[in-house]
This record gives structure tokens, sequence and C-alpha cells, in this order.
């Protein structure tokens, strides 16, 4: 079996490890794989979520993309369409997955149900401030005592510093599935350096 995509480049196991959520950069896909909870091996994917959509991606991985270039031209290229680069879990709950979309400039939300290994799109927030572009968001951690996470925006070269709002996070996980997509972000974004 494989990891359902294409340059798997991030995976987090939930807190009962049941679960292993993974990335796939190039087509930005975002998968649940069960793990046998004797042994640790990873099973079978329970789920996966396509940012895209289906399509074809501009940008791919048998296409070179200059990465070291942080120039408009490449930056337009890298932003062409998704690509998600990790999945966290809040450390609240357990239940809000967290991914940063580099090509698009937001940071997905979803409802993780971990019994059934679904993750459902929740809405998106931008990585940092409304007015600025090509942010290129890479990697989200939270703090280990503070409802406050922190956003690295690789294209902008900045960290964006967000507060996690328990009563949002509630809101969302006791949300019916058919209002997920509007539902409002759980993190606030207070300041970016």
């Amino acid at each position: 079996s494989d990891a359902g995509g294409t340059s798997t480049c991030y995976l987090t196991l939930d807190k009962d490890c049941a679960n292993m959520l993974v990335v796939n950069y190039w087509d930005a896909t975002i998968g649940v794989f069960g793990v046998d909870p004797k042994q640790g091996c990873v099973e079978g994917a329970r789920s996966m979520f396509d940012p895209n959509g289906g399509r074809k991606m501009k940008a791919r991985h048998d296409k070179h993309v200059n990465h070291s270039q942080n120039d408009h031209s490449a930056q337009a290229e890298r932003q062409a369409d998704p690509h998600s680069h990790a999945v966290i879990l809040d450390p609240y709950f357990g239940r809000i997955a967290f991914v940063p979309d580099l090509g698009m400039d937001v940071v997905r939300q979803f409802r993780y149900d971990p019994k059934t290994g679904r993750l459902t799109g929740a809405g998106t927030l931008r990585s940092g401030p409304a007015d600025q572009k090509a942010l290129g968001p890479r990697y989200i951690e939270f703090h280990p005592t503070l409802p406050m996470c922190y956003v690295i925006n690789e294209l902008a070269s900045e960290v964006s510093v967000f507060e996690f709002d328990l009563h949002a996070a509630q809101q969302l996980l006791g949300s019916r599935i058919e209002d997920l997509e509007q539902a409002a972000p759980v993190l606030r974004l207070v300041q970016t350096i």
C-alpha cells in the first residue's frame, strides 16, 4: 500500500494512536490510515481529502519547480495550486485538524472523527495578514501550555501567532456536518513577526 499521493511530507498520530494522518505535498491530499493497536503497523486508508477536487495540478512532481528562488515568478508557480504541508491535531480535543496550505495562503481546518477516520472540511483561515500575498504557510505548532499556536509562512519569511478560541472549537465540534464548511475559524491572528 502507499500513502495515497505524491511526495508524502508529514504525518501525525492521533491521541489514541488509532490513526495516522498524512499529507502528500505534490497533490495536496490529506489521508487518514488505521494503525494496528497491537503491532503498530499502518493499515489501509480510512479516508482521503483532496483540496484540488481531483483536478490536475499545474505545478507537478514531474515538472521542475525551483524552490530556492523566491521571486514573484517562482512564488506564482508554487502558488498555482493547493500544496498541503503538515497536519496537526488541536491539543485540547484532538478532534480539529489544521493543515497549512502553501499554495493557497490558508490554514484548512477539519473536524476529525477518530472512530471513523474521517476528516470533514470546516473552512479555512488566512495564514497571516489579510492584505498580504505570497505567505506560503508550511507548518503549525501549538504552545505546550497556552491556547496559542504559531504558523511559519515560508514565502513571506514570517511567523504568524494565533489564539485558539476554545468556544469556537466547541461550536465546530458540535456543528451538523452540513454546516461545517461555513464554520468560524477557531484560530484568531494576533501577531505576525
